[in-house]
């Protein structure tokens, strides 16, 4: 066997799994210069906004509430933009954009574990791929909703409504208030999700939440900023959150990774949450998945230059 073979395909696959790394860095975007609502979240894949929060001294949490019924709320409606790469444009985007739009309520009578808790903790709908035009100009659809097989179909399916920009609109979703006679919660949030293998990032324009009827209760613009809708009371004078860092020993549901007839990347578990609002931006999934795939390509690549010994 030839070793310098062998190593010369590992030290291959190492920098290929590097690129890998730095392709699936991707995420949300914040303008230059703009200041974001302390009530949102973003980091991890997530963008994550606060609904409502009986607040947590501990964490230096002060109470939101808008007045939004909370009872109400089925689903949410995501509008967000790919955005241009400064140095690549849009050339090696190929449409592998997935994730998921979600609702969590905690505390109160939900509390903080349990079946409640496992229930409305981070229920979400999937979504992945998107049609969108190659660097050849050729009309391209990832979605596999789009194809005659439903097997592989996903809750969720991106509308294009704009070049680069799309609609995901999840509904449906069970409620505490109506489904399990829950009469108050610590807090409630919305968020959307993306598991992406792509160089460009990603900019939320809004965050829409729906009722039944598929009217809004609240939106969210996208630096966060709240906007009371028909169906909701004004919103008492409260201080948004001072402090939007999550606590990092948490941990979400396990039912939120990707769809396994999809080709998300390895790292897409769900944040971890905690009892009072957001998600931990310090899960060190990432490095574990890059890791990982470093020795799955080394060994791969050495059992190619071993069979041709």
């Amino acid at each position: 066997m030839n070793t310098k073979r062998i190593l010369a395909a590992v030290l291959t696959a190492s920098v290929a799994v590097s690129t890998l790394a730095v392709s699936a860095s991707a995420d949300w975007n914040i303008k230059e210069g703009e200041t974001l609502d302390p009530g949102l979240s973003i980091g991890t894949g997530n963008w994550l906004a606060q609904v409502y929060n009986t607040g947590n001294p501990d964490e230096n949490k002060p109470a939101v509430d808008y007045g939004v019924d909370l009872s109400k709320i089925d689903g949410v409606r995501v509008v967000f933009t790919v955005d241009e790469d400064p140095d690549f444009g849009y050339t090696f985007f190929e449409g592998a954009v997935g994730g998921a739009v979600g609702i969590s309520m905690n505390g109160g009578d939900i509390g903080l574990e349990g079946d409640l808790f496992n229930k409305y903790n981070w229920p979400s709908q999937a979504f992945w791929g998107m049609e969108y035009t190659n660097a050849e100009g050729e009309t391209v659809n990832t979605d596999p909703n789009a194809d005659d097989d439903t097997s592989n179909d996903n809750p969720v399916s991106l509308k294009k409504i704009g070049d680069y920009q799309y609609e995901a609109v999840a509904t449906g979703f069970d409620n505490p208030f109506t489904d399990d006679g829950v009469n108050e919660v610590g807090c409630c949030q919305v968020f959307i999700q993306q598991w992406s293998d792509t160089l460009n990032y990603y900019t939320v324009n809004s965050l829409e939440v729906l009722d039944e009827a598929g009217n809004v209760l609240i939106s969210f613009d996208e630096l966060g900023k709240a906007t009371v809708a028909g169906g909701s009371e004004e919103p008492a004078d409260t201080e948004a959150p001072a402090d939007t860092e999550a606590p990092a020993d948490t941990e979400a549901p396990a039912d939120t990774e990707a769809p396994a007839d999809t080709e998300a990347p390895a790292d897409t578990e769900a944040p971890a949450v905690g009892g009072s609002s957001k998600p931990s931006t310090e899960t060190g999934a990432e490095g574990i998945a890059v890791v990982a795939g470093v020795a799955v390509l080394a060994a791969g690549a050495a059992i190619v230059a071993k069979k041709r010994k």
